[in-house]
């Protein structure tokens, strides 16, 4: 979701204007000294921008506390470099971002130190293939073919203001990742998600619960449901006709 508009920000298929969900976000929940305390997402969010450091929130403002775009190695030196949008393809698809991918030296000195993946890549130093000729680099370790990095924690107690929320802070930290994958099929038209939790707080957590909230909204707002397995550990979004409206 786009706070700051109060827009849907998952458009599917790109260029599209239709949206594939209108919000989502962790619920965490855990017991501290036996009182219940949660960050709740949803509409808004109980998290704030970057990582924990001795028990409390970082500086929300820092610049380096931002989503980050990366893309796999391929052989093109273009790969690692910050890349943007042309004009002509912005005015093509007015819906694509500016920007194409983050170079790795950004990623290295913003994200890298707040936990953001990283590897060990071998590149060649010159456009002659050679494998006597290249140079191990330390890099993006990059989930599929293109992934978005970023921080959040819950420690701000000004934070907590949701209704269902509303509780002191956990200070759990989440890093979170988003990738996907170019391929035919099912597979290239997923998008994965993948959140790491720490607990960088000062209290013990007990009970811990973690759950997905969302607001999904497939062609319309009004024909979705959603189902789920427990013993599958899958959930899946249906769409319904739109004579059989659910809300």
């Amino acid at each position: 979701m786009d706070l700051a508009l109060g827009n849907a920000d998952l458009i599917y298929p790109k260029g599209s204007g239709k949206t594939a969900l209108f919000a989502a976000g962790p619920w965490i929940v855990a017991k501290v000294n036996g009182e219940w305390r949660g960050m709740i997402n949803e509409f808004g969010t109980e998290a704030g921008p970057g990582g924990i450091t001795n028990g409390t929130f970082e500086d929300p403002q820092l610049p380096e506390f931002r989503t980050y775009k990366v893309v796999r190695y391929r052989g093109d030196p273009q790969d690692t470099a910050r890349v943007m949008r042309t004009p002509a393809e912005l005015a093509a698809d007015p819906a694509l971002d500016s920007l194409q991918h983050d170079s790795w030296s950004a990623y290295l000195a913003g994200a890298a130190p707040h936990g953001a993946p990283v590897r060990m890549h071998r590149l060649p130093l010159t456009a002659t293939p050679d494998p006597s000729d290249s140079v191990d680099v330390l890099g993006p370790d990059v989930l599929g073919d293109e992934m978005l990095w970023c921080v959040y924690n819950d420690a701000d107690p000004a934070r907590h203001t949701i209704t269902g929320g509303k509780t002191a802070p956990l200070g759990v930290e989440v890093r979170q990742t988003f990738f996907a994958v170019d391929a035919p099929g099912p597979l290239g038209s997923t998008l994965f998600v993948r959140f790491q939790i720490l607990n960088r707080g000062a209290n013990a957590l007990d009970s811990l619960l973690i759950g997905l909230w969302n607001d999904p909204d497939v062609r319309s707002l009004f024909d979705d449901a959603f189902a789920s397995d427990s013993a599958l550990a899958l959930a899946s979004l249906l769409q319904r006709p739109l004579s059989r409206r659910c809300l």
